[in-house]
């Protein structure tokens, strides 16, 4: 018997530093949770702002639970997809939500939310997280230019016209600061030609080239 060779501290030690380990793993799960809900809540009020552009008489569904990842290796690394979200209402897809990251931005990541109906339009583009140089880079989140995106057919979202200007393109960039821009307008491009055409263009694009965020979730 092993606990017969040990002293009563010692087995006292064990047992509480079990009994902490639970309870900092009972803590550590609870805190993630309320992550997670204080996020998609987030989400949600960033889908609910969009207004006109995406109303909510679009859906009847809760947009951020119909929620997808890729599969590995099946869409480009930079920029990641990290989540597809479907709107629908009466069970038929009525607009993609596509949140995606590029680390091409000049002060590294650039995580962008882009909205498209169903046959791949753009109605709205949305930069959720960016370290842009105040007064430079960050006029994606200061001016209206995210707006440069809104209407763009799925026809258009390639090169030469879905590009900046300096690149032969029609989205401004803004003086001294073409980076940022940049980054921002081939990660949309990508997302349209790789993402959004396979989602319009093949019925089995989902099933195929997605899984659930709960079954990604339960992997983990």
């Amino acid at each position: 018997m092993f606990f017969k060779y040990l002293s009563r501290n010692t087995i006292t030690l064990v047992v509480a530093t079990i009994a902490g380990i639970g309870s900092l793993s009972l803590v550590n799960y609870a805190l993630k949770a309320r992550i997670a809900d204080a996020q998609d809540n987030a989400l949600r009020q960033t889908i609910v702002n969009l207004g006109q552009a995406f109303p909510s008489s679009n859906y009847d569904n809760d947009i951020s639970k119909s929620c997808y990842i890729p599969k590995l290796g099946v869409y480009s690394n930079d920029p990641k997809v990290d989540t597809l979200m479907l709107a629908t209402k009466q069970g038929q897809i009525t607009g993609y939500i596509l949140i995606s990251s590029t680390w091409k931005g000049y002060s590294g990541l650039i995580r962008t939310m882009l909205v498209t109906d169903s046959r791949g339009t753009i109605k709205a583009v949305r930069i959720l997280e960016q370290n842009e140089t105040p007064g430079l880079g960050n006029k994606v989140i200061t001016t209206d230019w995210v707006h440069s995106f809104d209407n763009l057919q799925l026809s258009q979202a390639q090169l030469p016209y879905l590009a900046v200007k300096k690149d032969g393109g029609q989205i401004d960039e803004f003086t001294g600061a073409t980076i940022t821009p940049r980054a921002i307008v081939n990660q949309i491009r990508i997302n349209m030609q790789e993402v959004v055409k396979d989602l319009v263009n093949n019925p089995h694009a989902l099933q195929d080239n997605f899984i659930t965020c709960s079954t990604a979730q339960g992997d983990k």
